[in-house]
């Protein structure tokens, strides 16, 4: 089964994404690295401007540098990074080359199910085809390793759910959540929050976008509110934990 995003071809279930070439995404990327002054962001988001196609993500370049930025204010910060929602593992790599750059010690936990997501996503009655974004877990493992970047990255494949289960002795100094789902970002905010170390940041992806197929902000503010606890929209969408 394919479907066509952006004019772009996801081949589901192969591990393979024809990205291609987008002069739109090419210069928008290209003019992001002019928005960050750390050398190092600009040096990732110039790679992925330039190999796009190779990397393969749907982060922007200024959402790349945002979310970078998270991580080097979290540097010193106790715990290790997590994202929630590998895909292709284009984020993960850019996320370890940054961590190389910048010669920190800091290692990142991925997880995803590599099956796709389920036929039914959420409590609130969504229906989408079973197995939509699935991937192979052999190809995103050379790809880690094609970009020598594999000796900072652990893998955890199984739905969140129980892949986080496995993880009760972690805390964590930043956090990256990006499942596309209410009931997958609500049990990681509720994992992942009291383990979040002080002055820790988890970022949440797809709140800002106008279309909210997958309720994300539902379940973020459903989140904040139970808590009292402040979202801060930009330049990424973060709770910061203090």
């Amino acid at each position: 089964m394919t479907i066509m995003e952006n004019d772009n071809e996801i081949l589901l279930g192969t591990g393979a994404r024809n990205l291609g070439f987008h002069p739109v995404y090419f210069l928008r990327s290209l003019i992001s690295i002019r928005q960050f002054n750390d050398k190092n962001i600009r040096k990732i988001i110039r790679d992925l401007t330039f190999h796009y196609s190779q990397i393969g993500t749907r982060h922007s370049g200024t959402d790349v540098g945002n979310i970078l930025s998270f991580i080097k204010k979290t540097e010193k910060v106790t715990g290790e990074i997590l994202e929630l929602g590998t895909w292709l593992g284009g984020f993960t790599i850019l996320m370890a080359k940054y961590l190389n750059l910048i010669k920190s010690d800091k290692r990142i936990i991925t997880c995803d199910s590599f099956d796709g997501m389920p036929k039914k996503i959420t409590e609130l009655g969504e229906d989408y085809p079973a197995g939509l974004l699935k991937v192979d877990y052999e190809f995103v493992k050379e790809k880690f390793r094609t970009y020598s970047v594999d000796n900072r990255i652990t893998i955890i494949k199984g739905f969140i759910e129980k892949s986080l289960q496995t993880m009760k002795e972690k805390n964590f100094s930043f956090a990256f959540i990006d499942t596309a789902a209410y009931d997958s970002m609500k049990t990681a905010l509720e994992f992942i929050y009291p383990r979040l170390s002080t002055n820790g940041i988890v970022a949440v992806d797809d709140y800002s976008k106008s279309t909210q197929d997958f309720f994300t902000k539902r379940a973020v503010d459903e989140f904040c509110e139970k808590y009292n606890l402040e979202l801060i929209p930009k330049p990424f969408a973060h709770i910061l934990k203090k």
